[in-house]
């Protein structure tokens, strides 16, 4: 950039020092179609979902069922104690009040 003049120069003076802005210019012109299949996979893709065998909900692939508490077929959560869980705070809330 340097000391040379072109049209994508823009020379400012501030406090005595030189400071060249460049702009940002396209190297080649890119077609619509160019540009649409570079973008085709920034889409969003649709979740994969899978039945749960315990309870035939569907659910995400590795992932615990939070309906039923059940991973490859064994109780890994458990559901019950956190929903009474739940009720018991949701109680002394409404109690507090």
């Amino acid at each position: 950039v340097g000391n040379e003049r072109t049209a994508k120069t823009a020379k400012l003076w501030r406090s005595g020092q030189q400071v060249i802005y460049t702009m940002a210019v396209p190297r080649h012109h890119m077609a619509k179609g160019k540009q649409l299949r570079r973008r085709s996979h920034l889409a969003l893709k649709g979740r994969s979902l899978i039945k749960c065998s315990h309870c035939s909900k569907m659910i995400m692939p590795h992932m615990a069922c939070k309906f039923c508490g059940f991973y490859k077929g064994k109780e890994v959560l458990n559901i019950l104690a956190r929903e009474l869980k739940k009720r018991e705070k949701q109680t002394q809330q409404t109690a507090s009040r």
